[in-house]
């Protein structure tokens, strides 16, 4: 469940920031989309997806432990023996 709410927050920021971008600055979709999701080298981008892809990672976690503890599997075992 934790997941899932990364991934729709992540949406619509992203969907709402490319509004504001086609709106205003009169880009096209795959224009803001390039240039949303390229990593060009020089600049400081690779640390917001490298944020995102913790942020993920934590999350996809998080659930993994709240679906062995809802099974009753103790956390300091291993293959649920």
């Amino acid at each position: 469940m934790v997941t899932l709410a990364f991934v729709l927050i992540f949406t619509m920021l992203t969907s709402l920031v490319g509004m504001i971008d086609i709106f205003f600055l009169h880009k096209s979709i795959g224009e803001f989309f390039y240039s949303v999701l390229s990593l060009e080298f020089g600049t400081r981008k690779w640390w917001v997806f490298f944020g995102l892809f913790l942020g993920l990672f934590y999350s996809i976690m998080t659930d993994y432990k709240r679906f062995r503890k809802k099974k009753g599997v103790p956390e300091g075992t291993q293959n649920g023996t």
